[in-house]
Order: structure tokens, then sequence, then C-alpha cells
């Protein structure tokens, strides 16, 4: 399932600072939501903010974050995991939370796209993996 998140920059700071530490705890999240073990969870988030570093000056300026979530396993079908996934980002509040990030607006999104900043974290490539 992928999730289009609004998120509240302020100017000069970095809008996603913290982009392992939010994205390991996007995959404990979803977990948790699915009740399956976290090392089943793999997160993608893309995003097409200008310039590399992601800084805006512009006053609370607004930028979209796409984060999708995959798990594999055993304990769901295709389907009955997306219905229960469908609910996980539903409210901004809990994604503000669990991102460290301002998250104004969230909701489903049913296409795939295309970013120039792209990053996924699975048990291969997650810095806090035991």
């Amino acid at each position: 399932a992928t999730w289009k998140l609004t998120i509240i920059c302020r100017p000069g700071l970095n809008c996603w600072e913290k982009e392992n530490t939010s994205l390991h705890r996007a995959r404990l999240a979803a977990a948790s939501h699915l009740m399956i073990p976290f090392q089943e969870v793999k997160v993608t988030v893309g995003y097409d903010w200008p310039g590399s570093s992601r800084r805006l000056l512009a006053p609370l300026a607004t930028q979209d974050l796409y984060l999708t979530v995959y798990a594999k396993t055993q304990r769901w079908t295709q389907g009955k995991g997306n219905r229960q996934l469908s609910g996980f980002f539903s409210v901004p509040k809990v994604a503000s939370e669990v991102l460290d990030a301002t998250v104004a607006q969230s909701q489903i999104h049913s296409g795939n796209g295309i970013f120039p900043n792209k990053t996924t974290m699975s048990e291969l490539n997650d810095p806090y993996s035991p």
C-alpha cells in the first residue's frame, strides 16, 4: 500500500531530516499494525522536492512524500494484508509520530511514481536492525 503524505516544512530546515530513523520506525509500526515481525516489512519512500538538500526557503511550505509498505509474510493473504494496511496511516497524527515529521494530510495513493529521490529500507540495509 502507498500513501501520499503532505509534510509541512519550516523555512531553512531539512523537510525530512531523520530519514533512516523514520524509515526504521515506519517498518516497526507497519509490522506492529500487521502483527508480523518487522523483518518481513520493507518500506520505500519517494519524493521530488527541488534541490538535493531538500531545504526550502518559503515559510511553512508543504511537500508531498510517497511512502510504500511491502510485507512478505505467510501470515496474511495479499488481499487481507492490503485491507489491513489501508488504515495504517489514515490519521495524519499517527504518520507524524511514526515519521517524526509534521504530516498535514495522509491519503492512500493508487499509483506508482518515479521520483528523483527514492529510498528503500528492508532487513538487508536497515542500520538499526539487530
